[in-house]
């Protein structure tokens, strides 16, 4: 039998490092996270290419050479990481990102040592995830006026984003979009025995304002679902009815108050498989493009969406 250090020695960790993450020091936190697990005497490799970091991660696992990943970088490169992994490969994460929802949910931090540490301990703990046309997130999806924002945000992006970043763009959404209504249908219901939820509350309605949510977190602290459960096979999905400045003032207030579900105009359902579109869509003069979605704060596309959950598909590293 070979001694405990010898496998400690064939140990991996592989790290994916997005460069466009965080802040400047964002360099420096990564090149002393590398030496921290170097020094628990296992293989460190840092790679930038997703496909690369695939084939490398495919064939350590392979042959049971891999510990663990490291997604260093924010919620989109986390779910890009968990999007090219087996579901029982051990996933860290090291946020660098702006938001960091999903790190800040699990309390991980860029503290090099904590975070060898997990890797060192290993529990883990299995959570689902979830697809939008085919594409996979983590945290969440936002249809319609964050969408647009998150859209604007993005085709202007220029290095690193910051907070404020998201304000210019949030004003000029506030002036152009144009509230369409949504509608979400059901693709496949689930046991109402099975949560005290309502699945068919948001059938066939017509809402302004909807939000998918696998954990209880989204922007800017807004607790729209916070009873949103990582491991249940089901996706929150909350709507706010009316459209306009206005209604989405009320909306915001409510929010922070944490009162919104008090609201006539709010409904909340949890539902696995669903589909959203916009009702009616029309574009005479060709130029109103349709509504569009965000995953995890990166956008994703035009309705329709198929959002469809995949039940404790990624494993991450507590």
């Amino acid at each position: 039998m070979p001694d405990t250090d010898s496998l400690k020695k064939t140990d991996t960790v592989v790290v994916l490092h997005n460069p466009k993450s965080g802040a400047r020091h964002a360099v420096e936190l990564i090149e002393e996270l590398l030496a921290e697990l170097r020094s628990r005497r296992w293989n460190v490799e840092s790679l930038h290419d997703l496909n690369a970091f695939e084939h490398r991660v495919n064939y350590l696992s392979s042959e049971g050479k891999l510990r663990a990943v490291v997604a260093a970088g924010g919620d989109g490169t986390a779910a890009a990481v968990a999007s090219r992994i087996n579901h029982n490969v051990p996933l860290r994460v090291f946020p660098l990102g702006t938001e960091n929802l999903l790190a800040k949910n699990y309390r991980f931090d860029t503290n090099p040592i904590a975070t060898a540490h997990a890797i060192e301990q290993m529990k883990t703990h299995k959570i689902d995830a979830a697809t939008a046309n085919g594409k996979l997130f983590l945290i969440m999806a936002g249809i319609g006026f964050d969408a647009d924002v998150v859209r604007r945000l993005h085709t202007n992006r220029k290095g690193h984003i910051r907070r404020w970043h998201y304000w210019w763009h949030i004003v000029a959404s506030v002036f152009s979009y144009r509230f369409p209504k949504l509608r979400v249908t059901p693709i496949t219901d689930v046991n109402l025995d099975e949560t005290p939820v309502n699945t068919n509350m948001l059938s066939g309605a017509e809402v302004a304002w909807l939000f998918v949510q696998n954990l209880p977190c989204y922007a800017d602290n807004l607790a729209i679902a916070k009873h949103a459960i990582d491991d249940d096979g089901l996706l929150n999905v909350s709507s706010f009815r009316l459209g306009g400045l206005v209604s989405g003032l009320k909306y915001f207030y409510s929010l922070r108050r944490e009162q919104h579900h008090l609201l006539e105009d709010f409904q909340s359902s949890c539902i696995s498989n669903f589909r959203i579109e916009e009702v009616d869509h029309k574009s005479s003069d060709g130029k109103t493009a349709p509504a569009s979605y965000q995953i995890d704060g990166d956008w994703g596309g035009n309705l329709p969406v198929e959002i469809r959950v995949l039940p404790k598909r990624v494993t991450i590293i507590l």
